[in-house]
Order: structure tokens, then C-alpha cells, then sequence
């Protein structure tokens, strides 16, 4: 064992030691030391044993020397280790060993102009004219790409001309004709053996793909062009931890013509640097008419699959159009399913930020959205789409903008930050305010203001002084309540338990300096110890509507208070005593009196009794003259309104014990007193009644208190059945 393992060994015996002895463990027997011990190399051990026996009679060994004493000699092998120059060793090379044996077969010569087995056809001296090569190539019914016999030349999937990379055979090219080689036989050997130096370089290539094909040509007897084994491929994800981090892969749209419609439609592309060959789905080549130029067979294998998948697939082409309006056609394979739907990634707003300065033109939309390509393009083609001669960008998200002729791609790897939110338990420390709604009366209009009144803190509105002398609230537990918030959420924590990690403060927190309390519950073994811990389960709190703020107690409700954090309304049995102190000065002379005479018609009153929301009812004051303040007194209740010989309408509130409602009321302007009469049956309103959705919205009040209903009103109603 090296070193390290000893300092790995010596770590994990420590952390499972130190956490049996927490949990009352007695570790200082001789058995469980020699077996600690044992667990180290023999030149550790001699060491720990020298100091062992050199303690004095009166000293007993335990756990803590041992673990000790391990730690000082393990950390001395260390510092001697680092200070030793470091040794190099060397082997002599050794044969590479063959894993097996490969054989040659080298293919006689033919050729199909003479039918000699003496050279290729490339030589033929008998036909020597590609013209007239080509005449006899149709007349003996082959191939003029390959010089096959199996299949047409719609069907061909030959390479081509090695001299000028048309698709013809290289035996009937004008340009090699031209040239006039002095020696044909051995530049055509030459040129067949760098044709096969070059298939076995391409075969020789390793391709880090997940999905590989092989296609399938028909074997010919007779000579043909050397047509190596290509590979294609598509990536497909099948599944992936979910990590801190956002793929771009080369996404854009192209523009193609309906073949019926005759309209421009766009389509998702997906540049694949490691596929052979493009690809388009079959229902779409079928939808947009492409044409067929032949079928290929293809051999499809994927990861851990011990047979290949053979599939065919279509040969066609389509014309595309790039953002710069011009056409490209593409030969393109078509395959029933290219890829899975995959979510396209979003940008950052720094990200958006620096293309719209820049002045960018992206390919893809720059939201987030889900993505299928309908063609994938592979690197037969990719490269004539992109733009070299442009610039690339790099964001500041560290991804990169790929310039191309459909537009700049978005490619690369972003980091996603670290969601860094805390949450903090704190609880709700008491001031009580009033909120008073005051209507003070002026020569010109009536003025309202709301007030928030601490007890014996006098506020100064206008030329009155408000203060709230007494405030007395009912006694509630449940303003004891511990709230849980995180960034913008607030909630009720009712768990009985603090959780296990504590810290003091964010900056403590920011410092990994807090307090680990766990619950937990371990059971020892040899080399290990298994431990079950309770589990906080924080974010449910956020998950539960209950808990999540606003919510309703009993005879209270939460709020989310902007600066204050938590508000609590309190809105049953609070009473308070207000002192108002007018200061004005009151001018004697009267120069003109105006005696109107306000009338008010009878009205109904609408609402419940014994609830908290109580009745309102709308009266409309009217005076003969002027616009004047009216006042209204309706048993102990006293209001004021205003008065108009138009007419003006204000809401009256009452706080009623009885469904039966049957009150005089007078109305005073002047020195004339008017009678108007308030009627009504409310209604009965408790917890268990009313909308549900009430309770949903969080807009009933919850109470302990049982409410009897008017049980006169009652007896009444089936007296008069």
C-alpha cells in the first residue's frame, strides 16, 4: 500500500471512531486497538509499537494515543517522502504481442473494355477514348459510375472520378485523358494504390459516436471504383444527470419552398460535426415531394447492442434557402425518427444584451423553447454553410457564436450559477399599531386620512392632535408563530424541531460557520457504521398552501409586510381609547346663516349580523340650497355626510346583533330635524357556512368563539307559517 492509501485509511478510521465514542462507545480495549492497528502496513506498525512500549507503567494506551501517534508517524512518512528525490523506472520494451492474424488478399486485375486479367481498365490499350469508353460501358449494360453490372447509375453510390471528383469512372475522365500520361499502367497502379492507402486510413479512424451505420453496397466480381465503408451517425442523449450546466448544440432554420402552396416555410436544422451524412425525416421528404434517386441500404448500431439494425433509407436532395437569400442543394438520406424533442436552451440577459449591441443576427430564437430538427446535416455538407470570412463572438456566459450562412448558432457550454438563496427562521417581534380611519369636515371638502397610532404617541394631523391613550387585544398564542423565509417567500413553520444545520447570521452561513445538531441514528460494524438521520424537509413548507403567507389563523391573518416583514391583522375584540385634541381659532362674527333642510329617503339595510364584515346600507342627502354637511344619528350610532341639492350618496356601516333591523333614524343640516327610516333582515354567517372558495382565497376569518343565530327572528318566521 502507498502512502496516501495509509493517510486515506487513517482519515476513515477517525470519522468512524470519533462517532462511536459520541455515541457512548467504550473504544479502549486491547482487542479493538491490535485491530485498528493491524489495519496498517508492518513499517507503521513498529513504529507505533516502539511508542507503545516505551510508556511509562503508570500510563494506560488508548484510542486517543494510538490515533495519535498513528497521525505523527503517517504525516513524518510524508515529509520524508517529499523531501526524497523522486526514482524513475525504467523497462525494457517489450515486443508488442499480435492479438491476431491478418491476410491480405490482393484482387486480380480486370478489365471491361478488352476482358483482360492483365491489367486494369484504367490502362486499357485496346479502348483508349473516354468517349468511346463510355459507348461501349452503355452498350455492355454497366454502370458508367462504377462499371458494375448489379445496378444502374441512378443507383450508384461510388465515389466518383479520383482525378477530377465527378461522378463518373476515373477510366473515362476527359481530364486524365488530356493529360496524356507517359506510363498509364504505372500512374493507374499508383493511383490504386493511393486509393488504397486511403481507404485504409479512413478505416483506420476512430469515431466517438453513439449511433454508428455501415452502408451496404452490392458486391461486384468485376472491377470496380474502391468505395470505402463510411460511417454515419446521429447523437441522441438518452439520459443525463441533471447538472449545473446548459448544452448549446449548432441549432438554425432554414427556408424551403412547398411544392404545392408555393410559400416559404422554415424548418429546424441541427449541424452534426459527427455525422458522415445529412439526413431529413421521411415525412417531411414525403410531404414536400422530394424526388427519389435510389435506396441504400443501411446497417445501424448503437451502444451495447450485439447485432447491427439494417434499415433502408432514401436518397434525395433538397434546395434550401440561408438567411442571405441563396439557395443550396442538399443530398440528403431519409429516416423516419432523427432525433428526440430536446429543450433549446435560454439565454441570459447579459448574454441578449451583447447581441442586441452588437447588432448579431441569430439563427434560433433567443427564448427558451422545445426544439425537434427536421434536418441534420452532417460534415458531407456542414462546412459550405459556415461563414468563415465572418467574426465568431464569445459571450459572457462563455458561449460561443458561431458565424454561418443561416445565421450566427449559439454553441458551447454555459454554467448555471448556484442557486445561493438562504433561508432564515425568525420569529415575530410585537409593535402594535391602530389603523384609524379619520374624516375631518373643511370649509371646502371633507378630508379623510388613515392612521397608524402607537399607544401614548400623539400624531399631529392638521390642526388636531390624535392619540391612542388605551389599545387592548385579546391574548393570542399564536402570535408566537416562527416564520421561515427564503428570498421573496414567506411562510409558517410548524414543525416542532429546528433544522440541523444552524447558523447565526447569512455572514456566519457565508463562512461555514455554524452548528451541525443532527438526529441521528448509527449502528457500528467492523470497518464501518451506518447512520439514518431525520430529514428536515425544508422545502415542503414552501409546498403546502397552508403555511405559505398570506394565511389565516384563528381571529387572526398574516401578511407579507414590505418593510416590516410580517403583518398581522387582528380584526375581532379590539378595543381602543383615542383622545382627539382640536386646536382652532374660531371666529365669532357670523355675516351670513343659511338654514337648508336635508332630507334622506328610507333605505335597506343589506349585510349580516353578529360577523365582523356587519351591514352597509346607501343613503342619498339632499338639501334645498347648498352644499352642506349633514348629520345622522340612528339610535347610538352618529354619522356625518355630505348634502347637495343634487343629491350625494354615502355608505352607512352598522354592527348588528339582531336579523331584524327596523331603526329611526334623524338627519339634521340646520336647525330642522328629519326623519328616515333603516330597514332589514340579515343574514346569519359562520365558519361553516359561505363559498368555499372563500376558504381557498383565504378571505374568511377562522374563530373559535361558537355564535348562536337570532333565535327570536326565528321564532317569529315559524310563527308566521
Amino acid at each position: 500500500m502507498e502512502l496516501k492509501d495509509q493517510r486515506a485509511l487513517y482519515d476513515q478510521l477517525s470519522v468512524i471512531t470519533a462517532q462511536l465514542e459520541s455515541k457512548g462507545e467504550n473504544l479502549d480495549s486491547p482487542w479493538l486497538l491490535s485491530k485498528i492497528l493491524s489495519k496498517f502496513k508492518e513499517t507503521i506498525q513498529r513504529r507505533v509499537l516502539r511508542e507503545k512500549v516505551s510508556l511509562p507503567p503508570t500510563e494506560t494506551w488508548t484510542r486517543y494515543k494510538l490515533m495519535t501517534t498513528l497521525d505523527n508517524v503517517i504525516k513524518q512518512e510524508e515529509e520524508i517522502e517529499a523531501q526524497m528525490p523522486k526514482k524513475t523506472s525504467f523497462r525494457p520494451a517489450q515486443p508488442r504481442e499480435s492479438k491476431g492474424e491478418y491476410t491480405a488478399k490482393k484482387r486480380p486485375p480486370f478489365c471491361f473494355y478488352c476482358d483482360s486479367k492483365e491489367h486494369w481498365s484504367v490502362a486499357c490499350t485496346k479502348i483508349t477514348s473516354p468517349k468511346a469508353r463510355l459507348e461501349h460501358l452503355k452498350k455492355s449494360n454497366r454502370c458508367i459510375g462504377c462499371g458494375s453490372k448489379n445496378h444502374m447509375f441512378a443507383e450508384c453510390n461510388g465515389r466518383g472520378c479520383i482525378n477530377c471528383g465527378k461522378k463518373h469512372h476515373t477510366s473515362t475522365c476527359f481530364k486524365s485523358a488530356n493529360a496524356a500520361p507517359s506510363n498509364p499502367t504505372m500512374n493507374s497502379a499508383r493511383s490504386l494504390q493511393n486509393q488504397r492507402a486511403e481507404e485504409k486510413r479512413k478505416s483506420a479512424q476512430v469515431r466517438h459516436n453513439l449511433v454508428v451505420c455501415d452502408e451496404r453496397r452490392p458486391s461486384v466480381t468485376e472491377e470496380s471504383d474502391g468505395i470505402p465503408n463510411l460511417s454515419v451517425m446521429t447523437v441522441e442523449e438518452t439520459s443525463r444527470e441533471r447538472r449545473n450546466e446548459e448544452i448549446f448544440l449548432l441549432t438554425g432554420t432554414v427556408r424551403v419552398q412547398h411544392p404545392r402552396t408555393q410559400q416559404l416555410m422554415e424548418l429546424n436544422v441541427l449541424l452534426d460535426t459527427g455525422a458522415d451524412r445529412s439526413f431529413i425525416e421521411a415525412q417531411l421528404a414525403k410531404d414536400l415531394e422530394l424526388p427519389n434517386n435510389g435506396t441504400t441500404t443501411m446497417k445501424l448500431r448503437t451502444f451495447g447492442a450485439q447485432q447491427p439494425k439494417q434499415i433502408q433509407c432514401i436518397n434525395t436532395c433538397i434546395e434550401v434557402w440561408d438567411a442571405y437569400g441563396q439557395g443550396h442543394k442538399l443530398h440528403v438520406y431519409t429516416h423516419e425518427n432523427l432525433t428526440t424533442q430536446f429543450p433549446r436552451s435560454k439565454l441570459d440577459e447579459q448574454d441578449i444584451q451583447f447581441i442586441r449591441r452588437k447588432r448579431i443576427k441569430l439563427s434560433t430564437s433567443m427564448k427558451g423553447t422545445s426544439y425537434s430538427p427536421a434536418i441534420l446535416i452532417g460534415c458531407d455538407q456542414l462546412w459550405s454553410l459556415i461563414n468563415f470570412e465572418a467574426p465568431h463572438f464569445d459571450l459572457p456566459s462563455g458561449l460561443v457564436l458561431v458565424p454561418t450562412r443561416l445565421g450566427y448558432m449559439v454553441s458551447g457550454k454555459k454554467l448555471v450559477e448556484r442557486d445561493k438563496s438562504e433561508d432564515e427562521l425568525h420569529s415575530s417581534v410585537h409593535d402594535v399599531k391602530l389603523r384609524v380611519n379619520l374624516r375631518r369636515a373643511t370649509e371646502v371638502n371633507i378630508q379623510q386620512y388613515v392612521l397608524g397610532l402607537h399607544p401614548n404617541v400623539p400624531v399631529q394631523v392638521g390642526s388636531m392632535e390624535v392619540t391612542l391613550s388605551v389599545l387592548a387585544t385579546p391574548p393570542l398564542p399564536v402570535l408566537e408563530q416562527i416564520f421561515i423565509t427564503s428570498n421573496n417567500r414567506t411562510a409558517l413553520w410548524d414543525q416542532k424541531r429546528l433544522p440541523s444545520l444552524r447558523c447565526l447570521s447569512y455572514e456566519h452561513a457565508e463562512q461555514l460557520q455554524c452548528s451541525l445538531e443532527h438526529e441521528c441514528e448509527c449502528l457500528p460494524a467492523e470497518s464501518q457504521v451506518r447512520c439514518k438521520c431525520k430529514d428536515d424537509a425544508i422545502m415542503n413548507t414552501y409546498q403546502s398552501i397552508d403555511n405559505v403567507l398570506p394565511a389565516t389563523r384563528e381571529q387572526v391573518r398574516f401578511l407579507v409586510h414590505p418593510r416590516h416583514g410580517v403583518m398581522t391583522k387582528i380584526n375581532q375584540d379590539v378595543s381602543a381609547e383615542i383622545i382627539v385634541n382640536v386646536k382652532e381659532a374660531i371666529d365669532d362674527s357670523i355675516t351670513e346663516v343659511t338654514d337648508d333642510i336635508c332630507t334622506i329617503e328610507n333605505t335597506h339595510l343589506v349585510g349580516c349580523y353578529q360577523c365582523s364584515k356587519g351591514a352597509t346600507t346607501a343613503v342619498k342627502c339632499t338639501s334645498t340650497f347648498n352644499a352642506v354637511t349633514a348629520e345622522i344619528e340612528c339610535g347610538e350610532d352618529s354619522f356625518t355626510v355630505p348634502c347637495s341639492p343634487s343629491g350625494q350618496i354615502s355608505q352607512l356601516a352598522f354592527l348588528m346583533e339582531n336579523a331584524r333591523v327596523q331603526m329611526q333614524c334623524t338627519v339634521k343640516c340646520g336647525s330642522r330635524v328629519n326623519f328616515f327610516e333603516v330597514t332589514g333582515i340579515l343574514k346569519y354567517v359562520h365558519k361553516l357556512h359561505g363559498n368555499p372558495m372563500v376558504y381557498v382565497q383565504q378571505k374568511h376569518n377562522k374563530t373559535s368563539e361558537f355564535r348562536w343565530p337570532d333565535v327570536n327572528h326565528i321564532v317569529d318566521i315559524y310563527l308566521q307559517w
